[in-house]
């Protein structure tokens, strides 16, 4: 009895096993994840060779809301507006401008800085991110990088920030353009005196009128994506650009 019971084991069909089981889930969960990222993919190609924008409610990931009076959003703001100013920026490409909007408190914002950075910088030939503010409280860590910007330390002070989310007392942000090194008299004028307010505010103006509401919030050659975009959408963004696929 123990030897057949062992023949019938050993003839078993492989997805009957507890292994073939396990490998045939675990293929249904791959091909699902596969099938929502060319969806995904489709779904953005589609939408800049048509010239549509994505609308504020179809939230690609993580996003915080701007809970401010928005009677006056969602009028139409063409790309120069959006990318015009003295703003600060990455790459010199201009097959793919990036505009975002973006807050130092959102942690959504966090998460998403790192992709943009990468991204900007493995394609620095065809790609241009413009950075803007769009503080949805607090603007005191806004009012710092416009200042380290002034030292011609933005992105110093931006990747700082962010990577300080949890604490953004003005202690430490001072702390923190000390350790970058800034003038110090300059910053210190420029940030207890709000240099910048005026500045930040037009942002977020501006960011109100073409109906943002919520941070982070891209503009990719005008047209708008909210929450947080993976890089690989990106990059497939960036193919239909330049290859019209």
């Amino acid at each position: 009895m123990e030897t057949k019971e062992i023949e019938d084991k050993k003839n078993k069909k492989w997805f009957l096993k507890w292994w073939g089981i396990v490998a045939i889930i675990l293929s249904l969960v791959v091909l699902i994840i596969v099938i929502n990222f060319v969806f995904l993919v489709f779904r953005y190609k589609n939408a800049i060779e048509r010239g549509d924008i994505i609308v504020v409610g179809n939230v690609v990931g993580g996003y915080s809301e701007f809970s401010e009076n928005l009677e006056d959003s969602e009028i139409v703001v063409n790309r120069q507006e959006l990318e015009s100013g003295n703003n600060p920026s990455l790459g010199e490409g201009t097959a793919m401008t990036v505009v975002i909007f973006s807050d130092f408190n959102c942690p959504y914002s966090a998460i998403f800085y790192p992709t943009v950075k990468d991204f900007v910088l493995e394609y620095p030939e065809q790609v241009k991110v413009i950075f803007r503010d769009f503080p949805l409280s607090d603007n005191q860590a806004a009012l710092a990088a416009n200042c380290a910007f002034e030292q011609d330390r933005f992105w110093e002070m931006h990747d700082n920030l962010f990577n300080n989310i949890e604490n953004l007392s003005d202690e430490k942000i001072k702390s923190i353009a000390n350790d970058l090194k800034l003038d110090m008299d300059l910053f210190n004028d420029c940030y207890d005196n709000q240099k910048y307010q005026e500045e930040i505010q037009k942002d977020l103006a501006q960011g109100i009128k073409a109906g943002i509401e919520g941070t982070p919030t891209v503009f990719i050659n005008g047209k708008k994506f909210a929450g947080v975009i993976p890089k690989t959408i990106l990059e497939q963004i960036l193919y239909a650009l330049v290859y019209g696929e």
